[in-house]
């Protein structure tokens, strides 16, 4: 029998081994890929936290806008309400101090008369009697339990949706989005159904050339204008919010944030990255440029880094534009000329 080193050696467990090693190294290599995945994740999870804090103390503050327009304009009614009531009791203080006065005078005048003719009295007494009559009705339809005060009574309604409410809105996950190039872009029903939208600006010199767009989670769209050098913004219904000046030639963009994008751009001397922010409802902030040592064409966002094409490679960027890897690149142009191009991607989870 043989003995477990020769079978060993028969087996070539030797070689075998390596080819273990070899994959251990590799899983080993795809777990840091993973942990460095993670991280990048919570990086992203934190901003996201970060702008839906934003969101909520915006919603806050609109909320907080409406109910003081509702107090305003139920002050308003009662400031009116008010001063109508007092204009009333104001009118019935003179009426009632005019009575007064007219009827002292009478009281003067009849007795003068009784004073001088007998005969008067009579004619006094009916006037008298007329006059008393006429006070008492003007009393009781001016009385003072008549008058009225204010109190107020809140709407239930708006009590019970309150009391109903327990939350300003609903959170749930959502994938990170990878942004889809124009060459594989699917166009919304919407825009299917309409006549071919207009993106041109006053001052764009040339037609407008589209060679990237990015969708953004309130369905606002963000598209890269190559012949005019120019980042857009477009509402949900394709129409020009706003948009920016770009020095360099822009090639395409892609989302890496609820609010942020990457844009590749491209030159005679220099290529590179700019990260852009929505700041507000229209405005378009360049926060960071990055240059890099090759041309750029496309780029995706997967996994929290960002893939980045030449034209004849794949490279991985982090999101501090740091280089992960190349990922792939063509050689073959180096042999006999011929290769192939790298121009737009697409990452499907």
């Amino acid at each position: 029998m043989l003995g477990l080193t020769e079978k060993a050696h028969d087996m070539r467990f030797e070689e075998e081994l390596e080819h273990v090693r070899s994959d251990l190294i590799m899983q080993q290599l795809d777990f840091a890929q993973q942990v460095e995945n993670k991280e990048a994740y919570i990086k992203l999870l934190e901003e996201a936290y970060d702008n839906s804090m934003d969101t909520i103390k915006d919603y806050y503050n609109r909320l907080l806008y409406r109910l003081h327009s509702l107090e305003e304009q139920t002050i308003e009614l009662l400031n009116s309400m008010l001063s109508k009531m007092k204009t009333d009791l104001q009118s019935d203080i003179q009426r009632f101090r005019k009575s007064n006065e007219d009827l002292k005078r009478f009281q003067e005048t009849v007795v003068d008369l009784s004073k001088e003719r007998e005969d008067l009295s009579c004619i006094a007494y009916f006037k008298s009697k007329h006059m008393l009559s006429e006070f008492d009705k003007m009393v009781k339809q001016y009385s003072s339990e008549k008058d009225k005060i204010i109190t107020f009574d809140s709407d239930l309604e708006i009590d019970k949706q309150i009391s109903s409410i327990t939350c300003l809105g609903n959170f749930k996950p959502v994938p990170i989005y990878a942004s889809v190039s124009t060459n594989y872009l699917k166009l919304p029903k919407t825009l299917q159904s309409r006549e071919k939208p207009n993106i041109k600006v006053d001052n764009d010199r040339f037609d407008c050339r589209v060679s990237g767009i990015s969708e953004m989670p309130d369905g606002t769209f963000i598209i890269v204008d190559e012949s005019n050098k120019k980042l857009k913004f477009l509402n949900k219904d394709f129409e020009i919010i706003s948009y920016t000046d770009l020095h360099e030639t822009p090639a395409d963009v892609c989302r890496i944030s609820q609010s942020g994008v990457a844009v590749v751009f491209k030159g005679d001397d220099s290529s590179g990255i700019h990260f852009v922010n929505v700041k507000g409802e229209d405005k378009l902030i360049i926060t960071k440029t990055r240059y890099v040592q090759h041309l750029c064409f496309g780029i995706c966002f997967s996994q929290g880094n960002l893939l980045v094409t030449s034209d004849t490679a794949l490279y991985v960027y982090n999101l501090d534009c740091k280089l992960e890897r190349l990922l792939y690149k063509d050689e073959s142009a180096e042999q006999n000329g011929i290769y192939i191009q790298i121009f737009k991607l697409v990452v499907i989870n």
